[in-house]
């Protein structure tokens, strides 16, 4: 929390905080840390992601600080085809985020089911552009990877 980031980094980070959504934040700063929710205290960690090329991921991965942040930085840059999983979306603190990625041209396919450290039903989200993205994605590979849990016709 605090570290430096690179200036090139930290200017990317000021677009977003120039017309940043207001973000439910609490007078409790250890709540706030916790739901990831401060964004300035978390500049390096989440312009990360702008030490690639854009246009670099299949696939990012939002769970942890200034997901609000990470999420406008994800969207920029995500292939073209990519998918965005942003866990606990069951969350309304971060109508914000959801709103930054709807207007990236991103839709939402939520998933239900336990949580692992309560009995609560959680929810984590994928984000695509798409929904052609999963098309070609229909058969189970064979082979090495589904560790002959099959019979094989030639066995």
């Amino acid at each position: 929390m605090g570290a430096p980031c690179p200036e090139a980094r930290a200017s990317l980070a000021k677009q977003f905080f120039a017309d940043a959504p207001e973000l439910p934040v609490s007078a409790d700063r250890s709540h706030n840390i916790l739901h990831g929710f401060l964004c300035e205290e978390f500049t390096a960690y989440a312009t990360e992601i702008a030490d690639f090329e854009r246009e670099t991921f299949d696939v990012v991965m939002i769970d942890g600080m200034a997901r609000t942040l990470t999420a406008w930085m994800a969207a920029q840059y995500i292939k073209r085809d990519g998918i965005i999983v942003f866990d606990n979306t069951d969350r309304w603190q971060y109508n914000g985020a959801y709103r930054l990625l709807n207007a990236a041209g991103f839709r939402r396919i939520d998933f239900y089911g336990p949580g692992p450290v309560n009995r609560q039903e959680w929810c984590t989200s994928l984000f695509v552009r798409d929904l052609n993205v999963f098309q070609d994605n229909i058969d189970s590979p064979h082979d090495d990877c589904d560790l002959n849990w099959y019979c094989r016709l030639d066995d």
